[in-house]
């Protein structure tokens, strides 16, 4: 039961990516293709709560395939991730969607 639970879990997350790889990659055509700026850059310092290598390394990666986002570092005692975002105009958005992730990675994980 616990491998069918897990397969559900990445599943999940599968569909959670997708959604917000299709939202982020029509954000950064439409900044290409319009002659308006409308980024609102920012390199944000994100509290997370994985612990494991694994778990870091999944987190870092899916931020970075995003389009408009890019994992820069982690800090020494590993509780802490730095972003650079194209798009941030609300920090507290950003942050929950970074959790939502986050959450998702460590119900695999868990």
């Amino acid at each position: 039961m616990r491998a069918v639970s897990k397969i559900w879990f990445v599943i999940e997350m599968v569909f959670f990516f997708f959604k917000r790889f299709i939202s982020s990659n029509i954000e950064v055509a439409h900044e290409v293709l319009t002659p308006t700026f409308y980024m609102e850059p920012a390199v944000i310092e994100v509290p997370i709560e994985v612990k494991t290598d694994h778990e870091i390394l999944l987190l870092a990666n899916l931020i970075s395939m995003t389009p408009g986002t890019l994992s820069l570092d982690i800090s020494d005692n590993k509780e802490k991730l730095y972003i650079h975002a194209m798009y941030v105009d609300n920090v507290k958005d950003f942050l929950k969607e970074i959790k939502q992730l986050e959450q998702r990675i460590d119900k695999i994980f868990d």
